[in-house]
């Protein structure tokens, strides 16, 4: 781990062309029809700022309690970013693909990113790697428990695989997908640790690692893109390839709403600490703040690059993180 350089650009240009959209409508879902709304508001500076850049796409974002960020992008690199964009410390792994997951505790204790040989549990604030988790391989989706008590992993064929920690009790090993997963979360509640995940072969699953049964239910998502759990586990909201997201009810699978919300593929999706909002990115190089109950957009960012590839929510929810696929985390106001 080695302290980085600092890079900047100016906030403004990111958002140069934002008015040109300002005649696009965001959309909803009401019984069936899609009814076009008022133009949410386009976030401009300073309510958008640099929060770091990759030399490459932004492939991961996590964000900390104290306000510092990790993010994890193409160039094969972990960084950690202060708040004020500046970077503090960083970890090189061996390959690009390595990095395209990140999980962190919020208090900086744990990380976790996946590599070629398992997942690497990471130390954010010693900087240095704690232990490393053997028997997944080349994993696509990585999840930790808010407590840190566990971590788990997705492989590329859909298997998965939870572990206790600190590491040294024997892992736990699933496969309740018939496919590959596209969504995955650990959460604790009065049971215990549970493991939520999506698979594009349209089933959420709710896991109790006290026994390892799977209980799945259908949740059709007409070419699933990506999945994010509410923080209670509660409910699961899932963006498709023709830029619409749904929520679900994660015990039950009951559809509590279709909103179409990005012009193209849904590419990131991240709920809110309190879960009433959602933060939603798209191929339309669109970000969009989503209320989670009606499904109205309440504000737009305008992002760099060609896509939105990473979104995160702060701790406190007051702020999202964007990454785009040309490198950039932009720090975007949600509350002011």
């Amino acid at each position: 781990m080695r302290a980085g350089r600092r890079r900047t650009r100016t906030a403004g240009v990111l958002v140069a062309s934002a008015l040109a959209m300002g005649a696009l409508g965001a959309c909803r879902m009401e019984r069936g029809k899609t009814v076009r709304e008022a133009p949410a508001e386009i976030a401009l500076a300073p309510a958008v700022e640099r929060a770091g850049v990759h030399e490459g796409g932004v492939l991961a974002l996590a964000a900390l309690t104290d306000g510092r960020v990790l993010s994890s992008g193409a160039d094969g690199i972990v960084r950690v970013w202060d708040d004020a964009g500046t970077e503090i410390g960083r970890i090189e792994t061996a390959s690009p693909s390595a990095s395209a997951g990140l999980a962190a505790a919020g208090d900086g204790r744990v990380a976790l990113l996946p590599t070629a040989a398992g997942v690497l549990v990471w130390d954010a604030d010693a900087r240095t790697e704690s232990t490393r988790l053997a028997g997944a391989v080349e994993p696509s989706r990585i999840a930790l428990a808010p407590d840190a008590r566990a971590a788990a992993a997705a492989a590329a064929d859909g298997a998965l695989t939870v572990w206790p920690l600190p590491a040294g009790a024997p892992p736990l090993r699933l496969r309740p997908h018939a496919g590959r997963v596209v969504g995955l979360a650990l959460v604790t509640g009065s049971a215990g640790p549970t493991l939520l995940s999506a698979g594009d072969d349209d089933r959420l699953c709710e896991t109790s690692l006290a026994d390892g049964r799977a209980r799945c239910v259908e949740a059709p998502g007409e070419g699933t893109s990506v999945v994010a759990f509410s923080p209670d586990g509660g409910r699961a909201a899932s963006g498709n390839r023709v830029g619409e997201v749904r929520l679900w009810e994660t015990a039950t699978g009951r559809a509590l709403g279709t909103f179409a919300v990005h012009d193209g593929e849904v590419t990131a999706l991240a709920f809110t600490p309190d879960g009433t909002r959602l933060v939603t990115g798209g191929a339309d190089r669109m970000a969009t703040l989503l209320d989670a109950a009606t499904g109205r957009v309440r504000r737009r960012l305008l992002a760099p690059g060609g896509y939105v590839s990473a979104v995160a929510v702060a701790m406190d929810g007051r702020t999202a993180l964007v990454g785009t696929d040309d490198g950039s985390i932009l720090r975007w106001q949600l509350v002011r």
